[in-house]
């Protein structure tokens, strides 16, 4: 448990994540402040394995931010920053990759019934747990392609190969024998 700037924040590794929460009791007692947070978190990513095979690790993440209560709206404001390292599969080798991250982002929690089109999360219980937006914040930046640094021996088996793309142009593009016999046609024209 990490006491900040008199918020408890509530923080610590589990099966399913991280879990980083912010009490509504605590927010109120400081309306219209800054509050600051910096956490370094880790993931067990086992649980998302089956939907995010790309992404095989989280082990430095670094969570920092700002997060302010509007006692009159019933809201909190939490803007964040999260940096770090991930590890990602290689397109081409599915090797492991280290790829450094940094992004920023807010999100407004309301802790009254939200409208559908307010672009608000509605907090059910009485504490924000910032543990999803930020899984759902690192899930946007991982890259949809990313070829290991420096290689240079490309993957290959019985029959196949994999080329790069000037090699794959510079090769004499083989005729299907099936339509081989297209070429004696001509027209009459």
């Amino acid at each position: 448990m990490t006491f900040i700037e008199g918020l408890t924040i509530i923080n610590h590794v589990k099966k399913q994540g991280v879990i980083m929460k912010f009490f509504r009791r605590d927010l109120v007692q400081q309306p219209y402040v800054e509050i600051q947070f910096s956490e370094a978190i880790a993931f067990d990513l086992s649980q998302f394995q089956k939907n995010h095979s790309s992404l095989r690790g989280l082990p430095n993440v670094l969570v920092s931010g700002v997060i302010r209560y509007d006692l009159q709206h019933d809201h909190a404001i939490v803007d964040y920053k999260v940096s770090g390292r991930m590890i990602v599969a290689c397109s081409i080798t599915n090797e492991d990759v280290d790829y450094e991250f940094e992004t920023e982002t807010n999100e407004i929690y309301s802790f009254v019934q939200v409208k559908e089109d307010e672009d608000m999360i509605e907090v059910k219980e009485d504490f924000i747990d910032l543990s999803l937006s930020v899984f759902q914040t690192i899930l946007f930046e991982v890259p949809l392609r990313i070829v290991k640094p420096g290689l240079t021996e490309y993957p290959k088996g019985d029959g196949w190969e994999v080329l790069t793309e000037e090699a794959y142009q510079g090769q004499e593009k083989p005729i299907d024998p099936r339509l081989a016999k297209l070429r004696e046609f001509k027209s009459k024209e």
